[in-house]
């Protein structure tokens, strides 16, 4: 009779064991950026669409426009770290002349993974880009681009593994790990740099567990009347 109590002892041992290795598990692979779509009025200036560094409008007091310029990077990162995707978003204040600027442009971001191999994973966001009436005043001059706040999580599987991949957001270095930011918010001829952050939580497959419960609860259930028979025959 201790035999199933075993077998159903193995089971769940096995499956604490699928999670213990899965949390374990470290993801690795490469980000990289472009700008797209920009949007403006008819006298908008701008140049880098398709690249990694995005300008917009033409100088004015400033010796250059506008630029957005996103460095990706590698990075490997365990299940659940936060882990930093792009090393840097930068963005270059510069005086333009009115009516060359542009409203939006769509950053887009292109994971590659190595482990899991032959992973990618694409995500679009559009930045708002707002440009302020330049004045003796500077923080009234400041110009401001609006960075996305809400991130769908993409789901993919490998190797009997279930990947979540979650971007977490536009962050700044902090003491306790990284403060998230909504906007930047620039002077006239200065820069501000954030990063993009995010997670990948890895867990076994609904199926593989499932399929190993069953099978193993069955294999316990399997053993509980020959066990039953054995005895029957002895007595």
């Amino acid at each position: 009779m201790k035999r199933p109590l075993r077998c159903l002892a193995f089971a769940t041992m096995t499956v604490l064991l699928l999670f213990s290795s899965a949390s374990a598990q470290q993801v690795t692979g490469a980000a990289s950026g472009i700008f797209v779509s920009p949007i403006g009025p008819s006298g908008m200036v701008v140049t880098g669409v398709g690249t990694n560094s995005f300008t917009w409008g033409t100088p004015d007091t400033t010796p250059n426009p506008n630029n957005l310029t996103f460095t990706g990077q590698t990075f490997i990162a365990a299940s659940g770290v936060p882990f930093v995707v792009g090393t840097t978003l930068d963005y270059y204040n510069g005086s333009i002349v009115p009516g060359t600027h542009a409203d939006f442009v769509d950053l887009q971001i292109s994971l590659a993974f190595t482990d899991p191999a032959g992973i990618s994973e694409n995500f679009q966001y559009s930045l708002e880009l707002i440009g302020t009436l330049n004045t003796d005043d500077p923080v009234a001059s400041a110009d401001y681009v609006k960075l996305p706040t809400t991130f769908a999580p993409r789901v993919f599987n490998s190797g009997g593994l279930e990947y979540t991949l979650q971007i977490l957001g536009f962050a700044v270095p902090a003491q306790s790990g990284f403060d998230f930011i909504d906007e930047f918010f620039v002077f006239e001829n200065a820069s501000a740099s954030a990063a993009l952050v995010a997670s990948v939580t890895i867990v076994p497959e609904p199926i593989s567990l499932l399929g190993l419960a069953g099978g193993l609860a069955g294999l316990a259930g399997l053993r509980l009347p020959v066990l039953l028979k054995s005895h029957r025959n002895r007595a």
